[in-house]
């Protein structure tokens, strides 16, 4: 049902809910006497008003006074009573003076004498044409220059089409609130788009197969029989790597997971399960010009299904990796540069160091293998061997790309080595929607730190990079014990199986002194082994969990914490997001706390269900290339606020945050600032690849489920001086006796096997 309306007031509104008092509009051409007669049971006789709740109003539409259409139905709700539920709305140009003056104050840079000087130069109904085709006319009106009517003639196009989404959507039986989220997307092709592939609607967030299966009925009553097989079958590989991290899928696993998932599609549809999808699925692998590919294993005598791209990215990277490690070498490294490194290394942290036999060897392998894997658990020196690979490279008047997946391990490793560390993403110049790097390789050693954290793509746009540089080495370092990649692939543990690169593994744990148990304790459960925290260490606090007094527990925490230490020092985190000990509530407790100690109790703004503070710690969630700010990069709250973003191109206020990261200050406005979170406390995973001075882990019984040796490995290793545990022993003694790795589902060591054994493994089908 739409229904115009005009809204007198806002009754209640946080982020995007509203509840709205509103009159039925009376200048709309959309009004009839049966709506009138529908909406008059739920009119309020004290306000001669009735309610519209919404949940999808944006935070910067300021509704009061302003003319809708809003899509939804009259309910009566148990606590609320008779409103109308708005499922989303849109706005039709008005067609007379009053309606359109308020239609003009919404646009961008048109306020209330804008808007009448508007009407005072051109008539009501010339107005939509004039935006339409002639809307430099506007720059008649005064403060209207060309960059502020370049805003207002895209808000304007944005209307335009998302009225005529809306409409679409509505008549296709479409749920409307789906509508913004297509066009944030697609902008002005939404509909062309999904009339030529509705599936397109499990690219957004929280619609999968079933839902957009259903759709695509709406819009097309005779859905191709090939086509939905074909979408069905991109959707469950693509689920498959993102839930489970494979690379490719079996095709006995993948075939019944399709055809499971059109079954509960026709149920939904009641319609009678197609026995002949069955049939089309091997004909859809096997068609060379489908998007598919699949790869027989001899030896197993299995065969997966890829996704094309997927496969291609594999294979190069197998190709690269295999040519480079089959070439001559052109540097090399002694035993006297050995020496000298350790000389520079004992320098750089103001005392004597000693380099073990395996730690030497390592360090050689960098300069005299084409590539090379470091692997290592936390405190056998990984970090240690990186700055002297630093260290011999310049001596030697050599050049190196060091390089992390994140922001903050990229930091670590810039401090750890003297040099200069980016992330991947920065080093290379990858855009938002880059298949290639813009900046290539052309040091003579790239070292990439954290390999275990790297996905397929990364690894991809890493290979492009150094493929024209045939003289450059390959040294990847990691632990292959922390937990698996959130990016699907395996490729650390692939490259060490696959013989093309030469492994040192550093097993010699190196304690601060007798007392420091974190490596020993991280160690022993990374084999699968339970050690109790000695009463001795000087580096672990264990502290019992106590669900009913973990509020209090951090803030006293946190004052004791205070006396000795200082905030940029210690970083909180937790298994999971939810729960008395998951991120969220652990962030408000320990933000409310930093508030009072900061004075910026007075000092936020809310945006999408969080607060923000100055003085807040916040992590980057998403890749902003405009910004230069990745995915993973942490930064401090220096203001907050309303103001005008760009002065020259809009009058309106926005509001804003300020972001310290470090190296660089930048400032999010208005949508942006949704890429940030708080991070006084993250995930274990989010923080994978970083390090702390200080570091509070939390192992509630709430997290039983989730409990892994990786997990608990990963945590306690990002601790570099000392580790607080709130914890439950039962919790804690469960860890060690499971693992969160299973097999990945990839083929880089058998494609790599296969080129240096001349002998065929895989077969493309």
């Amino acid at each position: 049902m739409e229904i115009p309306c005009i809204v007198e007031r806002v009754i209640f509104r946080k982020d995007k809910f509203a509840l709205l008092a509103c009159n039925l509009d009376p200048y709309s051409d959309k009004i009839t006497n049966e709506i009138k007669e529908k909406v008059r049971p739920y009119i309020d006789e004290k306000w001669d008003t009735f309610t519209v709740v919404i949940d999808v109003l944006d935070e910067d539409e300021k509704p009061e006074g302003q003319s809708y259409i809003f899509v939804g139905d009259l309910v009566v709700d148990p606590k609320r009573g008779k409103q109308f539920k708005a499922s989303g709305f849109y706005q039709d140009v008005p067609t007379n003076y009053q309606g359109m003056k308020n239609f003009l104050m919404l646009l961008p840079n048109i306020k209330k004498s804008r808007s009448e000087e508007i009407l005072s130069k051109f008539k009501v109904e010339e107005i939509p044409e004039i935006l339409d085709n002639e809307p430099d006319r506007f720059l008649e009106v005064r403060g209207i220059t060309k960059k502020r009517l370049d805003v207002i003639k895209k808000d304007w196009i944005d209307r335009r089409h998302k009225k005529k989404l809306y409409e679409w959507f509505i008549n296709c039986g479409i749920p409307v609130k789906l509508a913004d989220k297509a066009y944030q997307i697609w902008r002005q092709d939404t509909q062309s788009k999904l009339l030529d592939n509705p599936y397109l609607l499990t690219n957004l967030k929280g619609i999968g197969f079933l839902a957009a299966d259903n759709i695509a009925h709406k819009i097309n009553k005779d859905v191709n029989d090939k086509s939905r097989v074909n979408a069905c079958m991109k959707y469950c590989l693509e689920e498959d790597s993102r839930q489970n991290g494979n690379l490719c899928t079996p095709y006995t696993i993948l075939k019944n997971s399709i055809l499971q998932t059109l079954k509960k599609c026709d149920e939904s549809l009641g319609k009678d399960f197609k026995q002949t999808y069955a049939k089309i699925i091997p004909l859809l692998v096997k068609d060379p010009l489908s998007e598919f590919t699949a790869v027989k294993d001899k030896i197993e005598n299995l065969s997966f299904v890829y996704l094309n791209h997927v496969w291609e990215r594999e294979k190069f990277i197998a190709e690269i990796l295999y040519q480079r490690s089959s070439e001559g070498n052109f540097f090399e490294c002694d035993d006297e540069d050995i020496d000298l490194s350790e000389k520079n290394l004992s320098f750089f942290i103001g005392k004597t160091i000693k380099l073990d036999k395996t730690q030497k060897e390592a360090i050689k392998s960098a300069f005299n293998n084409r590539v090379s894997i470091i692997t290592g658990g936390g405190g056998t020196g990984k970090s240690t061997i990186c700055r002297c690979i630093y260290s011999i490279a310049r001596e030697k008047k050599m050049t190196v790309n060091m390089m992390s997946p994140t922001g903050k391990a990229a930091k670590v490793l810039t401090e750890k080595t003297g040099g200069s560390a980016t992330t991947i993403h920065r080093g290379l110049k990858i855009g938002p929607d880059d298949l290639f790097p813009s900046e290539f390789v052309t040091q003579d050693i790239l070292l990439v730190d954290e390999i275990s954290m790297a996905g397929v793509d990364t690894m991809y746009a890493l290979m492009v990079a150094i493929e024209n540089n045939p003289r450059a080495n390959i040294v990847f370092v990691g632990d292959k014990n922390q937990l698996p990649s959130v990016s699907p692939g395996n490729f650390l543990t692939d490259l060490i199986n696959s013989g093309c690169a030469n492994v040192v593994t550093l097993d010699k744990i190196h304690r601060q002194d007798e007392n420091s148990y974190i490596s020993i304790i991280a160690d022993d459960i990374s084999k699968g082994v339970v050690t109790m925290i000695p009463d001795e260490a000087t580096d672990i606090t264990w502290i019992d969990l106590c669900d009913a007094t973990i509020d209090r527990d951090i803030v006293k925490f946190i004052d004791v914490y205070l006396k000795k230490g200082d905030i940029d020092d210690i970083q909180f985190i937790s298994p999971m997001k939810k729960g008395m000990c998951g991120v969220h509530r652990l962030n408000e407790i320990v933000q409310k706390k930093m508030s009072v100690i900061n004075k910026t109790k007075d000092r936020f703004i809310e945006k999408e269900f969080q607060k923000f503070h100055v003085g807040d710690r916040v992590i980057q969630t998403k890749n902003n290339y405009e910004k230069n700010v990745f995915n993973g990069d942490m930064g401090v709250i220096l203001d907050v606020g309303t103001k005008i973003s760009d002065p020259k191109a809009t009058d309106k206020k926005e509001k804003f945050i300020e972001v310290d990261f470090g190296e660089e200050i930048k400032t999010y406005f208005g949508k942006d600032i949704e890429e940030l979170m708080v991070a006084w406390v993250i995930t274990v995973h989010k923080f994978q690849g970083s390090q702390s001075k200080n570091i509070v882990v939390f192992l509630a019984s709430e997290a039983s489920i989730m409990m892994s040796k990786e997990l608990v490995y990963t945590g306690f290793t990002r601790a570099e001086k000392h580790l607080y545990v709130y914890g439950q022993q039962r919790v804690y003694r469960l860890a060690p006796s499971r693992s969160s790795i299973k097999r990945r589902f990839t083929n880089l060591n058998n494609i790599i096997k296969e080129l240096s054994s001349k002998k065929s493994i895989l077969q493309v089908v």
